[in-house]
């Protein structure tokens, strides 16, 4: 009997920093049946310098906006303690040091490492002394990376996720399961950022055993990841067709 096919509703920033929101995504993956909802957890001095001056972008702006979505640690712990309460597993991206020592405070044992992190090697060395269970996308990667990043991990329980980091993605390239899954030895998922609801069910066809989705609660929103988001019932069909694809293996 092969392992029931697990899948994780991508919220990311798409509360808009609102804690109502983060309550309100938490219920729409537990409605439509997710294993998981995902959220990202950071400190916006580590990855944005608002004091510096660029032609074309505004720092200080980004940095407010950014920093506008960030939670208290309090905050955290009462999203984790609701969604304990409904049935749902609740995790995060990390990005930093800091990051990794609030998710472990919050008893978070399961956390990703996105795909722009890969080759943050001091990161990854320190995720790997707290021997945490790890999703590690390799959107941008290439294959020595990837073997680079595992290295970092070895005393971690890590499960690989393929993804193609293009928003939205017009070429998901579902044959690298395959070939993940032949090189690395390892459970292979799939993070997808198509504006689809088949593609997901398609790669469990491909060898897929983890999906991940972002969703939203309105996607008429300017910004952040909301329009290349699925809506509520769009995610529900999402899941319907992984599970279809699942039985019929």
């Amino acid at each position: 009997m092969r392992d029931k096919v697990k899948i994780i509703a991508e919220a990311g920033l798409n509360h808009n920093g609102d804690f109502k929101k983060i309550i309100k995504l938490i219920d729409i993956a537990k409605s439509a049946e997710a294993d998981y909802v995902k959220f990202q957890l950071f400190i916006t001095e580590n990855f944005i310098n608002q004091k510096y001056k660029h032609k074309n972008i505004n720092y200080e702006k980004l940095f407010l906006r950014f920093k506008s979505l960030e939670f208290s640690l309090e905050k955290w712990k009462k999203a984790i303690n609701y969604a304990n309460s409904i049935g749902i597993n609740i995790f995060f991206s990390i990005f930093d040091e800091e990051s990794l020592n609030i998710s472990t405070k919050l008893k978070i044992k399961l956390l990703k490492i996105p795909s722009g992190e890969i080759n943050n090697y001091d990161l990854l060395k320190k995720v790997n002394k707290r021997k945490k269970k790890v999703i590690l996308s390799t959107g941008m990667s290439n294959l020595f990376e990837i073997k680079k990043a595992l290295k970092c991990l070895n005393k971690c329980e890590v499960i690989l996720m393929h993804c193609v980091s293009e928003y939205p993605t017009s070429k998901p390239n579902l044959k690298n399961i395959r070939l993940l899954k032949r090189i690395f030895k390892k459970q292979i998922g799939y993070s997808d950022h198509t504006i689809d609801t088949l593609t997901p069910a398609l790669s469990v066809i491909a060898g897929a055993t983890l999906i991940e989705k972002h969703f939203t609660y309105n996607k008429n929103q300017k910004k952040g990841d909301h329009k290349i988001s699925l809506n509520p019932s769009e995610l529900k069909k999402m899941i319907k067709n992984i599970k279809l694809a699942e039985a019929s293996l």
